[in-house]
């Protein structure tokens, strides 16, 4: 089975360098566990981060560009997670969905993901959503604003991607149609939104 996400070779690569790193600590090759879970934690922080389409209700206003990622799961207890499972034996596959998992983001305000820091770190608190009603922040599903609705002819779209994909052309393609203002393409439209 192929996998639709751009970045799935990004994250196996991630997976089999721990594999590698745990089968050269078992064997005796590797010292040093502490660094190698260390090192694979620095991997998963630069590892293409996955968006939640959460946002706090405190970016209200702002652009996606200016909000924070805020990684929700701990990338020292998910290096730790990914060893515990090499060794028991589990897939590069499975461990691939792990990664993917655990690079997870949602956006937050930069002063939140500072205030989030010491509920993170307080064993006390077992999951993200603990930690984040602590913190006091909520998360909504974003809205774009000032975003645009698209019309070919009488029909609707929310999207450039959703026309793009359904006349088989770029999203690029479809913002030129839409600006262009000739005869050829008069039934297409976009209208700003707000």
């Amino acid at each position: 089975m192929e996998t639709v996400d751009k970045f799935y070779k990004k994250y196996e690569n991630i997976a089999q360098t721990a594999k590698y790193m745990v089968d050269g600590l078992d064997e005796g090759i590797l010292p040093d566990e502490d660094l190698c879970a260390h090192l694979i934690s620095e991997a998963l922080h630069n590892a293409p981060a996955r968006w939640t389409g959460l946002v706090s209700e405190k970016t209200d206003g702002m652009t996606l560009v200016k909000m924070t990622k805020e990684h929700f799961f701990s990338r020292k207890q998910s290096s730790r997670l990914l060893f515990e499972q090499i060794r028991k034996g589990k897939s590069i596959k499975r461990l691939t969905c792990i990664i993917m998992s655990r690079v997870r983001v949602h956006r937050v305000t930069k002063q939140e993901n500072i205030d989030l820091i010491p509920f993170q770190q307080d064993d006390n608190y077992k999951t993200w959503q603990q930690e984040y009603k602590a913190a006091g922040i909520n998360l909504v599903k974003y809205v774009r604003k000032n975003s645009y609705t698209y019309y070919v002819g009488d029909k609707k779209y929310d999207s450039s991607k959703q026309i793009s994909d359904e006349y088989g052309i770029s999203t690029a393609a479809v913002n030129h149609r839409c600006d262009t203002h000739t005869a050829k393409f008069a039934e297409w439209k976009r209208i700003k939104n707000g």
